[in-house]
């Protein structure tokens, strides 16, 4: 039996080899290029433990969360071998200020930081940061416009403004005045716009069905309050079509609101007395009492 564990563990041991004097001169590099910093990751999974191939597949896609709460890492250490590349560190918390503007909340021992652990497999030993980077851009976003990309639809305008990188083409659907504009036709697309000066002519849509969101664990522990502004199409079954956000609150409830506000039922609104899909502006606010 002792021979067979020799063997057994040497060949664990084969697998995995120690990182040589270039890893380890690769891992010092890497670490002072990423220490403290912030990472985005491309799909924001709850698992504290995420494992990728060398082409950024994850080896089991778990449940993505809000990228407020889920979406970002701050690089405490990064280890290199032959085999792997990881890096560890503590999941980033963020919510808005009053003027829109993104704000990290601090890690005290109230409110303790996930500690967050990504392991990339590798092909074939890197041979330089240059391809270190190379593969960690596949787990995570390196530039702003890949970070646009890594968030849902309904918060890329929003996030494309924060990062300065240029918002998506203005269209009267983004009208953040909160007005909200009508038009004729489809689904969950704006066909047609129309003047409705004459609201004898006009009815806006109405809310046959609700619910309200639920607090985020992370918001309830923080005690953190506000208002979720949202864009949203209301069609011509009354179903809810897009939704953008406008006044973003994070702490994983603007995706709170925006899930709830999907099921939500209205009445459509009419022109001339025909169902029409139309634009209405929706708050969710957020107190704890």
């Amino acid at each position: 039996m002792l021979t067979k564990t020799i063997v057994v563990l040497a060949l664990v041991c084969g697998l995995f080899p120690a990182a040589t004097a270039a890893d380890q001169e690769l891992e010092k590099l890497l670490i002072d290029q990423y220490r403290d910093k912030v990472l985005a990751l491309r799909h924001p999974f709850k698992s504290s433990s995420q494992e990728y191939d060398a082409e950024g597949k994850p080896a089991k896609r778990g449940e993505e969360g809000p990228w407020t709460l889920y979406g970002r890492i701050v690089v405490k250490k990064i280890a290199v071998d032959a085999g792997r590349l990881k890096v560890e560190g503590q999941r980033a918390v963020y919510g808005f200020n009053k003027n829109g503007s993104l704000v990290r909340f601090s890690n005290d021992r109230k409110h303790p930081a996930e500690e967050l652990k990504v392991t990339l497999r590798l092909n074939q030993p890197l041979a330089s940061a240059d391809e270190a980077a190379t593969v960690l851009g596949r787990v995570f976003a390196r530039t702003p416009e890949e970070m646009v990309s890594s968030v849902p639809t309904y918060w890329q305008p929003q996030v494309a403004k924060l990062l300065g990188v240029g918002i998506p083409k203005k269209t009267d659907l983004q009208d953040a005045s909160g007005t909200g504009v009508a038009a004729e036709a489809g689904s969950d697309q704006i066909a047609k716009l129309a003047d409705f000066t004459d609201r004898k002519h006009f009815t806006a849509p109405r809310v046959l069905y609700k619910r309200e969101p639920n607090f985020s664990e992370a918001a309830r522990a923080w005690r953190y309050e506000g208002t979720v502004g949202m864009n949203v199409i209301v069609d011509n079954t009354g179903r809810v079509g897009q939704i953008t956000i406008v006044h973003p609150l994070g702490m994983g409830l603007d995706e709170n609101a925006v899930e709830t506000v999907r099921n939500w039922r209205f009445a459509p609104a009419t022109h001339d007395g025909q169902p029409i899909a139309v634009l209405v502006y929706i708050e969710i606010d957020y107190h704890l009492y």
